[in-house]
């Protein structure tokens, strides 16, 4: 695909030139001013502003620019940097202007007769995505009364739209889309610095009985490059979903003979071990999902090893449950009982029903029961179809005080979880909405798992497809993808990967290139 040689009559190099001295001269002066001021957040954000809008001139370089602003830098800047956590907006920005981009390729390339028709599982994902901008803006219009809430609410849920629309629609080759999956890996070992300062030197500072008393868990600081807040929680769920995925993609790449088994038990202990060192529970819970869904066709052909398997797969998560527990830097979370004891204390305030999750009156289970008897059994069915408006289940934002989660609903936890944060505010519409994007994700990385059999970029393929099955379960046990730009980073670039793959196929692959479909 070519994009025009010229604007307005004059060569892009010559008119690069015209306009480069003058914005450079702008560009410092602006810096020395705000310097003069003595403001880091405005600082930043002009400095943002201007090499973002360079960047995005190589649309390609903008999109590893968000993923590295998201999923490194911004995490470690909220929670060692706070004053200038602001840098996650960076990526923001350019996410928007990702979209921009999309629209300009997508224009050029309309009447290209050789590009390929897309998959109907991506139709359907995409016609999900755009589903849910829908019911969104409706909650936001006959919510009116709450129309601030909503708008934050909105760009929370949006706000890595731009890059899903530049992966979608941008002319990738099988090869340079499996760099992102290589890059995942990468980040699997940054977390490792990062998770060690975090448990030896930040866990003993939080571990006071004021911090217990408070319902701050010490080890939920350890979250590696997705960060946190000193005196609060910190991205363990999302830390135990990205690790297990890539603990998936490593035996998915030793199944089919890409990684030796002692490089592949090397990267699984290296990937575990951060699980060692924080409240793992989410871990445990989608591991043997994970090993499941991988070697499902390997279980049903040999069950009784399979047992045997996972009783050693079981035994290996009890150890890491107690490790934590059991670490001089953890000891307000160690536990004094039973392995019993310890699980049944962990049901009790996930899914019991007379105990709330932390600070909060209800858990992981009753917040649904909760959502049905203000609804159905009040005959508020309007709202209960519709939902309340974005951002209505928000009770941390400062910027949206009056929000039904902490003005009606205080101290429930309306919105503990994605699933019952999206019933109170895009109602049941956007949650089926959200529900069948998925449901289309996992059917689209089926469908392109089947045409890559056998190819080096199977291992890939089917660990993406995993991936947004542990993602659908991780609805029903935190909030971070209705709010979250990091988790949201993590999940549109599984999508992105599965969505540029759909586009390519094996025959494409002459000498080890990929010829675009574009």
């Amino acid at each position: 695909m070519m994009l025009q040689s010229k604007s307005f009559g004059v060569d892009n190099d010559k008119l690069l030139t015209i306009i480069f001295d003058p914005v450079c001269i702008s560009v410092a002066f602006i810096t020395g001013v705000l310097i003069a001021f003595g403001n880091p957040v405005f600082l930043l954000l002009f400095l943002g502003t201007a090499i973002g809008i360079g960047v995005v001139s190589k649309p390609r370089v903008a999109v590893w620019v968000v993923l590295i602003i998201e999923l490194v830098v911004s995490g470690l800047f909220e929670l060692y940097f706070p004053s200038v956590q602001l840098v996650r907006w960076g990526g923001v920005v350019l996410s928007v202007a990702l979209f921009v981009a999309s629209l300009q390729v997508m224009t050029l390339s309309s009447h290209d007769s050789g590009q390929r028709k897309l998959d109907p599982s991506a139709k359907g994902l995409l016609t999900a995505a755009v589903g849910l901008i829908i019911f969104a803006l409706i909650a936001t219009v006959i919510n009116l009364d709450a129309f601030s809430a909503s708008v934050i609410g909105l760009k929370n849920y949006f706000q890595m739209y731009g890059l899903l629309a530049a992966l979608a629609v941008f002319p990738y080759t099988a090869d340079e889309a499996s760099k992102f999956m290589r890059f995942l890996l990468c980040l699997g070992f940054i977390q490792l610095p990062f998770v060690f300062h975090e448990f030896f030197v930040l866990v003993p500072v939080r571990s006071s009985e004021y911090d217990a008393g408070h319902f701050i868990v010490a080890v939920d600081i350890v979250a590696g490059t997705f960060g946190g807040a000193l005196g609060g929680g910190g991205r363990t769920a999302l830390l135990a979903l990205f690790e297990t995925i890539l603990i998936v993609l490593v035996l998915a790449q030793w199944r089919t003979g890409y990684r030796s088994i002692t490089k592949s038990a090397l990267y699984c202990l290296v990937f575990m071990m951060p699980m060692a060192l924080n409240e793992a529970k989410l871990f445990i819970a989608i591991l043997p999902v994970g090993l499941f869904l991988l070697f499902r066709d390997k279980i049903l052909n040999n069950p009784l090893k399979a047992v045997l398997l996972s009783f050693l797969v079981l035994g290996v998560l009890s150890i890491f449950t107690l490790t934590y527990t059991m670490m001089p830097s953890a000891q307000s979370q160690q536990f004094n009982g039973t392995m019993s004891d310890y699980f049944r204390d962990v049901l009790s305030y996930n899914v019991g029903w007379k105990r709330g999750y932390g600070s909060s009156f209800l858990n992981r289970s009753t917040i649904y029961l909760f959502w049905w008897s203000e609804h159905m059994d009040k005959g508020n069915y309007f709202n209960a179809i519709f939902g309340h408006g974005p951002g209505a289940t928000n009770q941390t934002s400062f910027s949206s005080i009056q929000t039904l989660a902490n003005f009606r609903y205080a101290g429930y936890g309306i919105g503990l979880t994605a699933i019952s944060a999206l019933l109170w505010e895009v109602g049941m519409l956007g949650t089926v909405a959200v529900l069948w994007l998925f449901f289309m994700a996992y059917k689209l990385g089926i469908a392109v798992e089947k045409r890559w059999q056998g190819s080096p970029h199977w291992p890939f393929i089917c660990s993406a497809k995993i991936a947004i099955a542990l993602f659908a379960i991780s609805l029903f046990h935190n909030n971070l993808f209705v709010c979250d730009v990091i988790s949201q980073t993590l999940l549109v670039l599984i999508l992105g990967y599965l969505l540029i793959m759909s586009r390519q196929f094996p025959e494409q692959v002459v000498h080890g290139a990929v010829e675009s479909p574009v």
